[in-house]
């Protein structure tokens, strides 16, 4: 528990004027305390008058509240109560405005009668009074804050609203929304009304679009009345607003300011810290000049708008914020000041920096608050940037011993939690780590498990292992906190959403037989930790029986029910159902073909989206009177279907049908030409393998070599092969040499030469081809000579063939270059001595001898 400091009271007569209340650890007795009273004329006259011993901690704050209360009718009253109270009855209006701020950061009760007094005057410092009495929270103050609440003046207006909120006064705030909606143009007042209703991203971003197509002038009222509303959607439509706009802009500027106060007298601690680092980044951003009504008064007046002099006042403003936290609000320090620290980013510094200065010299709340107690800088007070103090200036090992108001920091050690969660800087870090891992470590153990999670997006490592050993502690396989499981779900980033996957993993025996834990989490919105929750489902179905067919009937009967019922559903984006639909379809069969008859199969494969007519596709298979129901036919269409489990049920079917496609394979054909290769496997394997000869024809042979796909032309060249003797040579080879594709015509060359049968006939029913190839222009050089070869052989073979042989190379001869014409006339040289009587292109003129003299 942490100890309050010394409480100090005055009071202006009597023989003891100060008193002291100490608190410290009562000796000897853990959990207790000792209350130690001083009274004397001054400070330095204090004596022991009371000692109150043991107080046990949860009766602390009551004893402290009775010891109050008896010093007050003694007539003492809190430091600084009588001189704040004497100061309101000043002649000038700074010193009575300074002095209701001092009133209300005590916080005494004392205050409130002259506060009312004072403002019942209407003076100047009336906003100030208006803000002090909100404070206090007593609500004699109401009709005093209502009037001012009502006032067109921003700056009356404004305490006013902001103290009606801190009284909580609910009737003073509708009429404060009624106004405020009325003040708002009509679009934005629309769009605001709209994004409040509805909670959705998009009309949000609609209010943000509106606001942003303002005019400047009327922009800069519509942020302030917007924050006034102080409704989720209108506070975020402001900080966008604030967050990409120039602060330099007249009118944008007021609102700007005008929200920079209103989120401090609210005690806005996350807008605060935003617009406090925006204005910081600001710093360098050119002001303007321009004729304004004035905020106080309301005349108008030539004003220069966020100039230098005015930004170093908004920067100084920000640290005197939280320095009267620290002083009047103890407990709210530490929260505030992170809020402003994980706006900070690398960003941020000034890489350029040269000695005294240093990368962070510009970022005057950053230093203030994490370097605030250092002896190690020096501080400008006329640009507000920091330098070393010495030559010899160096970083310390604990980044804690420069930290200003350490001892706040310890009493909220929530603050480091939100460091940890989203800071963005180092140094942020290694003060969350060092303050998480050791003296708070019991606040990281009972933080909410959104901020841990929070914690895994750290750029420090320790902070991820830090927040990953925390959830590990946290996370029981055996007895899962299903709360931190959703939690970790709900998080879109890779690494959570791969603990998440862990998880799911580690646990999958608790809930992969929880009907309604499963049904959700088949739908989660990322794919891929849909699948491995439908792979875990299938394969907890299959475990508990065999193959899941009779594990737990009643409870495999409701879920394919409920899955059902989700797929016949529209589908909200591709693939969504997929996850269903693979569990309908690999454990849930049986049960669904129960369900389903198949004319209900056969509607929905026309109707339904891709994932039910995958598992409808899965029931088809499943039903053998589908193939006499649909016939030959339709189920050849049905194999071209999108959805491959349709294809696959179609597939299966026509197997069965393998006796009717015996006789009639010209289904088989069509599907060879789909465009799904697995429906083109199926009918090139049945053609393959169970059809014979007789009904493939020589028109189906050639049929499939004609085919443009690869794999069809290749099943045809195998087949003629392998029926290459019982067909008719010339037909298949005038077939084939008219494809348009070089590897058939290829085939064609090699199917003659390789198959063809011996003898003259054969050799001549394919002498119309042999010429083509040899004279046409498509045969490579390669195919020419094998025909040449080819026919040198079958030439030699008997007169007859050589006689035809020898026509062809004749022709050949006369028409080719240098290279084939040699090769030609080779061969017609050894036909020509072999026989020496058949016909040929070739003449061999007999040796002349000469005459002897």
């Amino acid at each position: 528990m942490h100890l309050p400091g010394p409480l100090h009271y005055f009071r202006v007569n009597g023989p003891d004027r100060v008193a002291l209340v100490n608190v410290t650890a009562a000796p000897g007795t853990p959990g207790s305390f000792t209350l130690q009273v001083s009274r004397g004329p001054n400070r330095r006259k204090l004596g022991v008058t009371t000692t109150i011993t043991p107080v046990p901690s949860a009766a602390l704050e009551g004893t402290l509240a009775k010891l109050a209360a008896d010093l007050e009718l003694e007539g003492f009253l809190p430091a600084g109560v009588q001189r704040a109270l004497q100061a309101l009855q000043s002649p000038k209006a700074a010193a009575r405005a300074r002095a209701a701020l001092r009133l209300g950061g005590i916080g005494h009760p004392a205050a409130v009668a002259p506060l009312l007094a004072l403002g019942a005057n209407g003076t100047e410092e009336l906003a100030s009074v208006v803000d002090a009495l909100g404070r206090l929270g007593d609500p004699r103050a109401l009709p005093l804050c209502r009037a001012e609440a009502e006032r067109k003046l921003l700056s009356r207006r404004r305490s006013g609203v902001e103290a009606l909120r801190r009284l909580g006064d609910s009737d003073g705030l509708t009429g404060v929304r009624v106004r405020a909606l009325d003040r708002l143009p009509q679009p934005v007042r629309n769009a605001v009304l709209v994004a409040e209703s509805t909670g959705d991203p998009a009309d949000q971003k609609a209010l943000e679009d509106a606001v942003g197509a303002l005019p400047n002038k009327d922009q800069g009222l519509a942020l302030d009345t917007l924050y006034e509303l102080a409704s989720g959607p209108a506070v975020a439509a402001v900080k966008a607003a604030l967050g990409t706009s120039k602060l330099g802009v007249p009118y944008l500027w007021r609102a700007a300011k005008s929200v920079f106060k209103r989120a401090m007298l609210r005690g806005d601690a996350a807008l605060f810290g935003f617009l406090a680092w925006r204005l910081e980044k600001a710093r360098s951003e050119p002001g303007s000049f321009a004729v304004l009504k004035s905020g106080l008064d309301g005349k108008d007046r030539p004003t220069r708008v966020f100039q230098k002099n005015t930004r170093l006042f908004v920067r100084r403003l920000a640290w005197r914020h939280l320095r009267e936290l620290a002083r009047s609000a103890p407990e709210r320090y530490a929260p505030t000041a992170a809020e402003v620290l994980v706006q900070y980013s690398d960003a941020d510094r000034d890489l350029k920096a040269k000695f005294p200065a240093w990368e962070w010299s510009g970022c005057h709340l950053l230093h203030r608050i994490l370097w605030g107690a250092s002896k190690r800088f020096a501080i400008d007070d006329r640009s507000l940037r920091f330098r070393y103090a010495t030559k010899t200036a160096s970083f310390t090992a604990d980044p804690s011993e420069e930290l200003a108001f350490a001892a706040l920091w310890d009493r909220s050690p929530g603050a480091f939690l939100r460091l940890a969660a989203a800071g963005r800087l180092r140094v942020l870090h290694e003060l969350a780590v060092r303050a998480l891992s050791g003296p708070h470590r019991g606040t990281l153990e009972g933080a909410p498990h959104e901020a841990v999670v929070a914690m895994l997006g750290a750029p420090f490592e320790p902070t991820v292992d830090l927040a990953a050993a925390e959830l590990g502690r946290r996370f029981d396989p055996v007895n899962p906190d299903w709360s931190l499981l959703q939690t970790l779900l709900s998080d879109k980033r890779p690494r959570v959403l791969e603990l998440s996957r862990q998880c799911l993993e580690a646990c999958s025996a608790r809930w992969t037989l929880d009907l309604e834990r499963s049904l959700a989490l088949l739908g989660h919105e990322d794919a891929a930790l849909r699948a491995l929750v439908a792979a875990l489902v299938v394969q907890a179905l299959d475990d508990n029986g065999d193959n899941g067919d009779n594990a737990d009937p009643f409870y495999r009967r409701e879920l394919a029910e409920r899955i059902l019922a989700v797929l016949m559903g529209p589908e909200p984006s591709e693939g969504a159902f997929e996850a269903y639909a693979r569990v309908a379809r690999e454990a849930l069969g049986p049960e669904l073909d129960a369900v389903l008859g198949l004319d209900e199969v056969l509607a929905l494969l026309d109707k339904s989206s891709g994932s039910l007519q995958a598992v409808c596709g899965t029931l088809l298979g499943r039903k053998p009177e589908a193939l006499q129901r649909l016939g030959v036919d339709r189920l050849a269409g049905m194999g071209n279907h999108a959805v491959a489990s349709v294809r696959q049920a179609a597939q299966h079917l026509l197997r069965a049908a393998i006796d009717q496609l015996k006789d009639d394979p010209s289904v088989l054909f069509t599907m060879c030409e789909s465009d799904w290769a697995d429906t083109r496997g199926v009918a090139l394997e049945l053609l393959k393998t169970r059809v014979d000869l007789e009904a493939l024809g020589i028109d189906g042979l050639v049929g499939l070599c004609d085919s443009n796909r690869a794999d069809v032309q290749a099943l045809g060249r195998e087949l003629i092969l392998r029926h290459f003797e019982h067909l008719e040579p010339a037909e298949v080879v005038k077939r084939l040499s008219q494809h348009p594709h070089p590897t058939m015509r290829r085939f064609a060359v090699d199917l003659v030469v390789a198959h063809l049968r011996p003898g003259f006939v054969a050799l001549a029913s394919v002498e119309t081809f042999l010429r083509t190839a040899l004279l046409d222009l498509w045969p490579s050089r390669r195919e020419k000579r094998t025909v040449l070869d080819f026919l040198e052989e079958r030439g030699l073979a008997d007169e007859n063939q050589a006689e035809l042989a020898a026509r062809l190379l004749g022709e050949f001869a006369r028409t080719r270059g240098r290279a084939d014409f040699d090769r030609a006339m080779e061969a017609l040289v050894r036909l020509r001595l072999r026989y020496p009587e058949a016909p040929s292109a070739l003449s061999l003129a007999a040796p002349t001898v000469e005459a002897s003299p």
